[in-house]
């Protein structure tokens, strides 16, 4: 029997846990035939931000991991072209949801352990870098980059991704603006 799921914005549990939802994949189609280089899904509070991108990434991302039995008897399925591209791209996901730091410092300190993390994920880069980039690559992930390299470490690890698939790549990006929130609030 099908269940409300209360709390859930994981596009793949919510599949895999059957439970009740409201199609939204032709937004997967809306994003892909967008011609921006930078498209903004901005929503109300509790209106299916995170779940959506939920969609986009579990249908877009490249993986070892075949996907597509989460969009079997979707509306999605019903654009054969769309489908065609369905786990075709690099992709970058990360979220900001839980960065509510008491100080910069602090937010600068999660943010070297996220980056730390998400470069792990792509660690089979590193046979396919330069050594200078290799050297800056283990910077980020051993956690003993600079503010400076921080700052452009999303760029680089999109430019490493595009440079071994030699495709665009997407990055999403959730609860962008919770750090900036928090430190209004935090004064």
């Amino acid at each position: 029997m099908k269940r409300i799921s209360l709390g859930a914005s994981d596009f793949k549990e919510i599949i895999d846990k059957d439970y009740y939802f409201i199609d939204k994949t032709l937004i997967i189609k809306e994003f892909l035939e967008d011609s921006g280089k930078i498209v903004l899904l901005p929503r109300p509070r509790r209106f299916g931000k995170t779940f959506n991108l939920s969609i986009l990434r579990y249908f877009l991302e490249k993986c070892d991991e075949d996907r597509s039995y989460l969009f079997k008897g979707l509306k999605i399925e019903d654009e054969a072209e769309i489908m065609k591209k369905q786990g075709m791209y690099p992709l970058i996901y990360i979220t900001f949801k839980d960065d509510k730091h008491s100080s910069f410092e602090n937010f600068i300190e999660a943010f070297r352990h996220k980056m730390s993390d998400l470069y792990l994920s792509f660690k089979f880069l590193l046979n396919e870098i330069d050594d200078i980039s290799k050297d800056y690559f283990n910077d980020i992930l051993y956690r003993k980059s600079s503010i400076p390299e921080l700052e452009i470490s999303l760029l680089k690890l999109s430019e490493y991704l595009n440079k071994y698939y030699n495709q665009k790549v997407i990055i999403l990006i959730d609860e962008y603006d919770t750090p900036i929130h928090e430190s209004y609030f935090q004064d």
